[in-house]
């Protein structure tokens, strides 16, 4: 389908520059330079075609496991996805998933459980960090931050010390999905990003505006997503403490698992990326209870 149409703004020429201007480039080495620029697509020309790449390369991005198409692997997809429409030969290397090449909403990978040895080889998550440094590889050894992982762990947790390990890997080169995760591992652990991903892992061309008033709504949304640290029990609880205060209110959630509770006007289960977005545009708020995020997805959508 063609690309919708460019924001109401001079060319994206200007849009470049702002960007510019907000968020300087920083000094890189030359090939961390053609690796961003080659590699991860600039949102700021999202409405340009995309072009081949004037010298395709091979990546291999390494996963833990793939099992729902959300969050961080959801990321490391769609990025996957902007590199094979550039002419690059990219695989994907899981270590644990149930999901066939057909699951991969519609990009065309292969999903294998070797790590292939490529021009680029990136780890997505701590532990396959650990397992792209110390592999006998040729190829460039990156690392994708998707969060300040070491924080999630407790510092008793034995694998802690492991995890923050992963990031002060000498043979590997980082770059962080967001400037708020880079700088924070910075300060915590002394790790040096070379890149930052732009626009924070959020593909504007599915999250923009679907709705053009921006009347009151009266709807709350969330996700779902069944875990611990997420908190769905306060941000349910909440939304039905504002069903009781603001009459008429509306209140949807999405989620991959199944899940009913009688505060709920809707749930969307396994929704697609276009029923995501008008979710978000269609209400007022959206609400997070996460106790802990790497850099969250959902808020930035829903700002999108």
């Amino acid at each position: 389908p063609s690309p919708p149409s460019p924001p109401p703004v001079a060319s994206s020429q200007f849009v470049e520059e702002v960007r510019r201007a907000i968020w300087p480039d920083p000094k890189l080495e030359p090939w961390i330079e053609k690796f961003n620029q080659d590699v991860f697509p600039c949102q700021s020309r999202e409405w340009d075609p995309i072009e081949p790449a004037k010298k395709p390369f091979t990546l291999c991005f390494r996963l833990q496991e793939l099992t729902e198409l959300h969050g961080g692997a959801r990321v490391v997809l769609r990025l996957c996805g902007h590199l094979l429409r550039r002419g690059h030969e990219v695989a994907l290397s899981v270590q644990n998933t149930p999901l066939k090449t057909e699951d991969l909403d519609g990009i065309p990978l292969a999903v294998t459980h070797e790590l292939w040895d490529a021009d680029f080889v990136v780890g997505t998550f701590w532990t396959t960090v650990n397992e792209v440094a110390a592999a006998p590889l040729a190829g460039k050894r990156v690392a994708l931050l998707q969060s300040d992982e070491p924080s999630w762990l407790q510092i008793e947790d034995p694998s802690h010390s492991t995890c923050e390990r992963a990031l002060k890997q000498p043979k590997v080169s980082y770059i962080a999905i967001s400037k708020q995760v880079a700088e924070s591992c910075l300060r915590r652990y002394g790790t040096a990003c070379v890149g930052v991903l732009p626009g924070n892992g959020v593909d504007t061309l599915d999250f923009s505006p679907r709705l053009n008033h921006h009347d009151r709504r009266n709807g709350v949304c969330a996700i779902y997503r069944g875990a611990w640290f997420k908190n769905d029990t306060f941000a349910i609880s909440l939304m039905g403490e504002l069903k009781r205060r603001v009459p008429g209110l509306k209140t949807e959630m999405a989620g991959f698992k199944r899940f009913v509770n009688p505060t709920l006007d809707r749930y969307l289960h396994e929704p697609c990326l276009d029923d995501m977005a008008m979710m978000y545009s269609s209400a007022d708020f959206y609400l997070s209870g996460s106790r802990i995020e790497g850099s969250p997805l959902p808020p930035l959508e829903s700002m999108a």
